[in-house]
């Protein structure tokens, strides 16, 4: 088997742990499944496609709209992208350390960096404003605003504490599956752009970061040539999001079901739950 091939392969196994990680955030539903597969593979091929990582708002939309609520979903995905930030930082500064010559990846970490403080600072001290909060709002004069905002502010804290109980019951999961993710991602990246005989996982690693900072740039990077396997992908992706989405539709018109259903739960639903 060619390596491009094997490079197709990889990227594909990529994108179903992608998607098995989504699944592991949303509580499973057997007739919700085809509208997560879609959702993933509909913001996978959005987000490739616009330049600068504006297809990550396409994924934040999706998943607001599985979940059914603007918190569930902008949840599920703050956790998913601290996860690949954490691996993506570890990998970079492992490649600069050993790496023979310098190579720039400046954008890239200041991201990284960016996106972990904060998704670290977050998880240390929302507890703590949510709780402030609510002393605050006890104290008020009463108005419909205030009620409002006392039901936002309980909201909030069950949201944090189901939050809390994933990344303690599911978080090694989550580790498992991102690593897992990336190190498909960049064997796929590496089987394209190189041959056998001349395959370096460390020089083939530089490169697939470099990649990830020039997409930062633009859709396909600078020197759009070497991504032609990305393409195929985008294409695939597209035509697998469409042929779900239809057989999705037409399921429930032969079911009679074409209305409205109630929102799709994540796994977090509530800290004190089984874990299923």
């Amino acid at each position: 088997m060619s390596t491009l091939a094997l490079a197709i392969l990889a990227y594909i196994a990529s994108h179903a742990l992608r998607y098995s990680r989504v699944r592991v955030l949303f509580r499973e539903a057997r007739r919700r499944d085809a509208r997560l597969l879609e959702a993933h593979l509909t913001s996978a091929w959005v987000g490739a496609l616009l330049p600068y990582r504006l297809g990550e708002l396409a994924r934040l939309s999706q998943f607001i709209s599985v979940a059914g609520q603007w918190r569930i979903g902008a949840a599920a995905y703050a956790m998913e992208k601290f996860f690949d930030a954490v691996f993506l930082l570890c990998v970079s500064l492992l490649a600069l350390f050993t790496a023979s010559s310098p190579f720039p990846l400046g954008s890239l970490l200041a991201l990284l960096a960016v996106v972990i403080t904060a998704g670290i600072a977050l998880y240390a001290t929302a507890e703590g404003m949510i709780e402030w909060s609510a002393r605050r709002l006890l104290f008020a004069p009463p108005s419909p605003a205030r009620m409002g905002l006392l039901r936002a502010v309980a909201e909030a804290r069950t949201q944090m504490a189901a939050v809390r109980t994933t990344v303690r019951r599911r978080g090694l999961s989550l580790a498992g599956l991102t690593a897992g993710i990336w190190l498909l991602d960049a064997s796929a990246f590496a089987l394209a752009m190189a041959s056998p005989a001349r395959l370096s996982f460390q020089a083939e690693w530089a490169a697939f970061l470099t990649l990830l900072q020039d997409m930062l740039r633009g859709p396909l990077g600078a020197g759009g040539e070497r991504y032609a396997l990305v393409v195929i992908v985008l294409l695939s992706l597209g035509a697998a999001a469409c042929a779900v989405s239809w057989a999705r539709r037409m399921f429930r018109r032969l079911q009679g079901r074409d209305t409205a259903r109630p929102p799709y739960r994540l796994s977090f639903a509530s800290p004190g739950s089984p874990d299923e």
